[in-house]
């Protein structure tokens, strides 16, 4: 069996169907932006119209939804980001005082707060 150009192509392009197959079960099921109401309610039409926006964009779309969604947990289970510590080894400051020009002193505080809503 000889080896010819257009298996590159075949190749290609099960790579990509097999990715927007995974890309539309991500987007119908995964995403955690929706509530297990509106998954259940409508999943094949979820299903449907997710399979149709990652036949093109599932490489960005993927990758970007599972950020998400380990956020998403991260935050339900307490933990805490790594951009969100301050680092004082890299010289990170949580408060800092300017002077305006007309003499006034003015300090920006970042404070992490208790508050429930995103």
């Amino acid at each position: 069996m000889s080896f010819g150009w257009w298996w590159i192509i075949i190749v290609a392009g099960a790579i990509w169907l097999i990715g927007a197959l995974v890309g539309s079960y991500v987007i119908a099921f995964l995403d955690p932006l929706t509530s297990k109401e509106e998954k259940s309610e409508d999943w094949r039409g979820r299903l449907v119209s997710g399979l149709f926006i990652s036949m093109l964009f599932w490489p960005w779309m993927v990758p970007a939804t599972l950020e998400r969604r380990k956020l998403l947990r991260d935050m339900q289970t307490g933990k805490r980001p790594s951009w969100i510590v301050l680092d004082r080894t890299a010289g990170e400051e949580n408060v800092r005082y300017y002077n305006l020009a007309d003499g006034t002193k003015f300090d920006a505080a970042a404070y992490g707060g208790s508050s429930t809503e995103p």
